[in-house]
């Protein structure tokens, strides 16, 4: 495995097609280690390779240009710097990072939810994405009719389109593959939650893979898998279906668990939020809801706008 401070080097080489075979395999090992990794060296090289829509790389004398910049500079001094093997490739890091940063402008497409309420979005290829509050996918719009490749942080339900093309979920350093299923995705800081509802998908992570039937789910805490058979609670994803099942359940929680999928905010005076509920929500009208609650609860609620009042 090739060390941190020559990774970029490593990268550079490989993306200039400058190798030895030494070299390839480390590039090789550091690209299998991680499914982040493989991602980001995927998506440099796509990149790289779309560069001609800016410039043409074989034109480019970086010795010619830069004599002409310094000829200009009395600081001949600092300029002959250059002469050194690692300016060198500062110097072409440099240029495939703008050659990146304006593909970028055309080629990556990002939805975050900033809204107190769950979003919809639509693929390129079809498929369907619900953003739950303060989530985000990012992906490339031009490549995905090859490549069905999603990064996203916070909590998203998908419904995959079918296609013979893999569809790949990038969440932090795990991966979820399918073909054409349903399925939630819950990252959080250390950990990563992912339950199936139709279909059949595959998770991995480092060196570890699990398959996932319909009903079941992993959680993966950066270290290991666990793969859970059991009944599912799922109120889990209840925030996209709108279904609900609650057995003595604290107020607080109930309530915590709606706010997305009504989209609204629920303020709980403290003497009320340990109140037990038990009920079964159908995506009624909010509405009902609160009719419902104040019926067996015995308490005031006053609605102002997206925020709910309960004393």
């Amino acid at each position: 495995m090739p060390k941190p401070n020559n990774i970029d080097k490593l990268i550079i080489n490989g993306l200039i097609d400058n190798l030895s075979q030494g070299e390839r395999e480390d590039l090789a090992d550091w690209i299998k280690s991680s499914p982040v990794n493989e991602q980001r060296y995927e998506l440099l090289q796509f990149r790289w390779k779309a560069r001609e829509l800016y410039d043409n790389w074989e034109s480019i004398d970086l010795d010619k240009n830069w004599k002409a910049i310094e000829k200009k500079s009395k600081r001949r001094s600092f300029l002959s710097i250059y002469q050194n093997s690692i300016f060198r490739y500062a110097a072409v890091f440099a240029l495939i990072l703008t050659t990146i940063w304006l593909f970028d402008r055309i080629s990556s497409t990002s939805f975050q939810n900033n809204e107190n309420k769950v979003k919809r979005y639509m693929l390129p290829d079809s498929s369907k994405v619900w953003l739950k509050p303060k989530a985000s996918i990012q992906f490339n719009e031009r490549s995905f009719d090859e490549k069905r490749e999603v990064l996203m942080n916070g909590e998203v339900f998908f419904e995959v389109q079918k296609s013979i093309i893999p569809f790949t979920v990038i969440a932090n350093e795990s991966k979820v593959e399918v073909l054409g299923t349903s399925f939630n995705v819950k990252l959080a800081s250390q950990s990563t939650q992912v339950i199936l509802i139709e279909g059949s998908v595959s998770f991995s992570s480092q060196s570890q893979k699990v398959r996932l039937k319909p009903g079941e789910k992993i959680e993966y805490d950066g270290t290991k898998i666990e793969k859970i058979t059991d009944d599912i609670d799922m109120n889990l994803i209840g925030w996209k279906t709108g279904i609900f099942k609650f057995s003595n359940e604290p107020l607080h929680l109930v309530l915590e668990q709606l706010s997305p999928y009504y989209g609204i905010e629920f303020k709980i005076a403290d003497e009320k939020r340990n109140l037990l509920v038990t009920t079964s929500i159908n995506q009624i009208s909010l509405d009902l809801i609160i009719e419902e609650l104040k019926f067996i609860l015995d308490i005031n609620v006053v609605k102002n706008n997206r925020i709910i009042t309960i004393n």
